[in-house]
């Protein structure tokens, strides 16, 4: 197998206090689940970091892309 490096794109944020959600790579995430091995540490509403093989990782939202739930 070739490996190849994983790129993870942030295209938004759902924030909510309760059940914040993030969209990477056209999918829907929450804290806790794993996305192409790395695992979504925290989401805010500024970005989201993650998580793997031990190493840390945070990605910014580049403009406007969040949604504040029931607005």
């Amino acid at each position: 197998r070739e490996s190849s490096k994983q790129l993870l794109r942030l295209e938004g944020v759902v924030w909510s206090e309760e059940n914040p959600l993030a969209s990477i790579n056209g999918e829907v995430y929450g804290v806790g689940d794993t996305v192409d091995g790395y695992k979504v540490k925290t989401i805010s509403k500024e970005g989201i970091e993650v998580t793997k093989d031990g190493s840390m990782y945070e990605l910014k939202l580049e403009g406007s892309n969040v949604l504040n739930e029931g607005r």
